[in-house]
């Protein structure tokens, strides 16, 4: 969720303890509009850019609070300082960047078609100045908009290997729809595999 509302003239500080003061309620309302509205609202005063999501990590587990920036690097010192200030919070965990997820099972609703996240491939190249380029392979016999596909490409991304490794590993980043007949490349949920990247928390 992306709103910026209200001047920016707070701290990370500032947030952290409107926070703990309405932690009850953001609990409560969780998915309500009026709380999100709140939250985004304290968050602007810090940082007019940065995003968040939450929610429950499993039934009856403890609450995440992700803070994002939204897939744009340059935002990647405000996010880290604004959690570098939370404190700890009883049955919450305050992570910086959306986070990778289990691939398997996890699917979207595109026209009429569902799509399951692990069913996209991946291929690779290089760019002149050596670094890594990423293509995507999205199987589907619909015809989408550039827009929404490059929406279902970055939710898949960052489910794979958490929005910080996304920002940070590819000099080019492109997708694109094909028939299951055309795809190829290799599976997407081996993404973190193939990069080598830890499994530690981002």
């Amino acid at each position: 969720m992306k709103l910026w509302l209200g001047k920016r003239n707070s701290s990370p500080e500032d947030f952290w303890k409107w926070f703990i003061a309405n932690e009850s309620r953001i609990r409560a309302e969780a998915g309500n509009r009026s709380i999100l509205v709140g939250i985004a609202k304290e968050l602007a005063r810090v940082h007019p850019d940065l995003v968040f999501e939450y929610g429950m990590t499993s039934p009856g587990g403890d609450w995440i609070f992700e803070v994002s920036a939204d897939g744009v690097p340059d935002r990647i010192p405000a996010v880290q300082r604004m959690v570098s200030k939370a404190p700890k919070i009883p049955g919450w965990r305050i992570v910086a960047f959306r986070q990778p997820v289990d691939l398997a099972g996890i699917s979207l609703e595109v026209e009429g078609t569902r799509l399951e996240l692990a069913s996209i491939t991946c291929q690779f190249a290089q760019t002149e100045d050596q670094r890594l380029a990423i293509l995507l392979q999205i199987p589907l016999n619909k015809v989408i908009s550039e827009q929404e596909l490059m929406r279902i490409g970055f939710l898949a991304l960052d489910s794979a290997i958490g929005e910080y490794d996304v920002m940070t590993q590819f000099a080019a980043v492109e997708f694109v729809a094909v028939t299951p007949e055309e795809q190829q490349g290799q599976p997407l949920a081996q993404l973190r595999e193939i990069l080598k990247l830890s499994e530690k928390e981002q």
